[in-house]
């Protein structure tokens, strides 16, 4: 699928797909190792001192899954969410580049989880707070909401050309 060939798109929807086209596009690109820190480096770090708060068996299983994601030399923003995107004259700019690192775009998408999950856990303790059913229907719809957007992100990003 191009964007090109997309004839009707929501305002939210066409935010989305112009996210994920400009993050494809970063993922694009190669640097030389050594220019910047590793990202799988730098996740395996905070692995580490997370370890504290996990079982044996969840720390040896993330550090695992870590172990798994090939080298990889294409630019990885690192804090990579829609809210480190901003449009300067109609064209997408990245912004909070102290996380800039090298390594294999899985940790992006990660970090857009991370993100994701994060406001609707925020949302959800907001939504809690004293309305009862009503904030048993928002928490419902928020993760609904969040669900599906992670779904279209997800999707897009593996089928964009």
């Amino acid at each position: 699928m191009n964007l090109e060939d997309l004839d009707y798109i929501s305002s939210a929807g066409l935010r989305t797909l112009r996210f994920v086209d400009f993050v494809k596009y970063i993922h694009t690109i190669e640097i030389e190792p050594g220019t910047l820190p590793s990202a799988k480096d730098l996740y395996l770090d905070n692995l580490e001192l997370a370890k504290e708060y996990m079982t044996d068996e969840q720390y040896k299983t993330l550090r695992f899954y870590l172990e798994q994601i090939p080298e990889d030399h294409h630019v990885v923003h690192g804090d990579l969410h829609m809210k480190n995107v901003m449009l300067v004259n109609d064209e997408p700019m990245l912004i909070d580049m102290d996380s800039l690192c090298l390594g294999h775009p899985i940790f992006d998408l990660a970090a857009t989880i991370r993100f994701l999950y994060i406001i609707g856990m925020s949302r959800s303790v907001k939504a809690d707070v004293g309305d009862g059913d009503k904030g048993e229907r928002f928490i419902k719809h928020g993760q609904e909401a969040l669900t599906k957007l992670l779904e279209e992100v997800d999707g897009l990003y593996f089928t964009i050309d």
